[in-house]
């Protein structure tokens, strides 16, 4: 099985559990009125920043080292699609937190927060999409049959030139 596949879902769990710490350690910072939560809320966040872009770079990575038709093609798409408006809104979130940081007045950490949540939705629908991916369309067994004693798929003489073949 090619490194990427085994790496993307690892990186995205990570990115995952990563910024959900983050926004639950920012609210928590709020409930309890502790800057500690505040400060490891940042902290945090400016990992998954740093996980998020990892993973978007295995999963390119990956997807050229397999091919999708079909159902899988238009999942990956909408994957995809949403994966790097996701990933900007994380980036965002943590550039913001640089940019302003302690400085935010009420009204604008409460606007941060709810970012923060609504970018944590649209995560979770992402994953969401990638497991459709792996499970509902068949992933899953292909990525296995590439497993025993092959260590990556056939690749084309173009990169990519494979990847949207036309269908007849």
């Amino acid at each position: 099985m090619p490194l990427a596949v085994k790496l993307h879902p690892f990186l995205v769990h990570f990115s995952i559990a990563l910024f959900i710490t983050s926004v639950v350690l920012d609210w928590w910072a709020v409930w309890f009125k502790n800057g500690k939560f505040s400060t490891a809320a940042s902290v945090n966040l400016f990992l998954a920043a740093g996980a998020v872009m990892l993973a978007v770079a295995s999963g390119l990575w990956a997807r050229a080292q397999l091919q999708f038709t079909g159902d899988a093609r238009e999942w990956l798409a909408i994957h995809q699609s949403l994966a790097f408006w996701i990933s900007s809104g994380v980036l965002g979130l943590a550039f913001w937190q640089i940019g302003r940081g302690r400085r935010m007045r009420l009204p604008e950490r409460r606007l941060f927060r709810l970012a923060g949540l609504l970018l944590l939705v649209g995560m979770l629908f992402v994953g969401y999409q990638g497991g459709k991916l792996v499970f509902e369309a068949g992933w899953r067994e292909k990525m296995i049959q590439l497993a025993p004693k092959q260590k990556s798929a056939p690749r084309p003489a173009v990169p990519g030139a494979d990847m949207y073949p036309e269908e007849k």
